[in-house]
């Protein structure tokens, strides 16, 4: 109806028609973000690769750790006083070195090859505290992952099936359509959702901590979850 409207007031005042009402059209200007006006498509998906890499961590967590039950050394490893949380706890932290690794020489190659990088060495220092979050969130994964599989091959196989359908749930190469859950957008409920919001709000955006808290407070939290579970 409001299409119609405007349609028919815009015809009456063209033609002359008496009593037609004038035709008021709004002025506005479009100013790009600070920065941003050389944008991509690369440099909005280039943090969603990031985020795709910090995924399959969960697949070679998943092997590894199902090669040690395997071999039979988390069977030796059970006779001494080592509990399940020690070992869970202390092989997620060479892990997250990695993840954290990962995405410096990630950004590093995307900047090679045309990645417009906001943000300053703030940008990077953010982005790698929020890869470690997500490389824990996959570690967590990876152990889930483990618990369901009987060998190495048959973990890498699985966490592939899992992690590759995740990285398209998260948006880490497009967008997705809006899908509420509760009032919330359905991938909310998956850390790398907000891992990957965070790294495009600090890297492709040059934002700071204020910009990306909510996102890592929210990662944090379903990361401890996916630990729980994982142990």
């Amino acid at each position: 109806n409001y299409q119609d409207e405007v349609v028919t007031q815009t015809l009456n005042s063209v033609k002359g028609t008496p009593g037609a009402q004038e035709v008021q059209y709004i002025n506005s200007t479009v100013e790009p973000l600070a920065g941003t006006q050389d944008f991509t498509t690369f440099d909005f998906i280039a943090p969603g690769m990031i985020v795709f890499a910090i995924l399959l961590l969960a697949t070679t967590v998943a092997a590894n750790l199902t090669r040690e039950a395997e071999t039979g050394t988390l069977a030796r490893l059970k006779l001494s006083k080592m509990r399940g949380f020690d070992l869970l706890f202390g092989g997620m932290i060479p892990w997250s070195m990695v993840a954290a690794a990962q995405v410096v020489i990630l950004l590093v190659v995307a900047i090679m090859v045309g990645f417009h990088w906001q943000g300053g060495l703030n940008s990077i220092i953010l982005a790698i505290i929020v890869g470690i979050i997500g490389g824990i969130a996959s570690i967590s994964l990876g152990m889930i992952i483990a618990a369901f599989a009987q060998n190495d091959r048959q973990a890498a196989n699985l966490g592939t099936l899992i992690t590759v359908p995740t990285s398209f749930l998260v948006g880490a190469f497009f967008p997705l359509p809006n899908v509420d859950i509760f009032g919330h957008q359905f991938n909310e409920f998956l850390p790398w959702t907000h891992i990957l919001n965070a790294l495009r709000a600090t890297l492709t955006y040059g934002g700071g901590w204020d910009a990306i808290s909510y996102q890592v407070a929210a990662s944090v939290f379903l990361t401890i979850i996916l630990f729980i579970i994982g142990l």
